[in-house]
């Protein structure tokens, strides 16, 4: 009987997440730094470039998701009472528990109009400009002076 050579196969090479963290961390300090410096450098600066934009930043996402927390508030308010409250303090603590801050200016500006059935809620951005929601078109309209 004829003996059979088989070739074993290589394994497939995976992706391994941890080797390749320690093969950077083996690198000299010098090399690691010329290496993921530039790297790191950059992703610091979108970060930091992120955080100051005044529309779609993360301060402005933020604040924006806040104000929704608010507004939740005032529809349920209006649907248990008819109307919208004279003021934010109206809404604590029975429709939510304390009012949410932006992280951009001091607080909300909310007014109300039209005998109470509709409003406004607004807060600022860099440069002048101001973020505003408006019961009549709902959605957060981008930053205006």
């Amino acid at each position: 009987m004829p003996e059979t050579t088989e070739q074993a196969t290589p394994p497939l090479r995976t992706w391994r997440p941890m080797a390749a963290w320690r093969a950077i961390l083996r690198m000299d300090r010098a090399i690691r730094w010329k290496v993921w410096g530039p790297i790191f450098l950059v992703l610091c600066g979108l970060l930091i470039w992120d955080f100051c934009d005044q529309d779609d930043g993360i301060r402005g996402y933020i604040s924006r998701a806040r104000g929704n927390q608010i507004i939740n508030a005032l529809y349920e308010y209006k649907r248990q009472n008819g109307c919208y409250p004279e003021s934010l303090s109206k809404l604590t603590p029975v429709y939510i528990g304390k009012l949410p801050k932006p992280l951009i200016g001091d607080a909300f500006e909310y007014s109300v109009y039209a005998e109470r059935t509709k409003f406004t809620l607004e807060f600022p951005a860099e440069w002048g400009y101001v973020h505003v929601f408006d019961s009549e078109r709902p959605g957060w309209s981008a930053p205006q002076e």
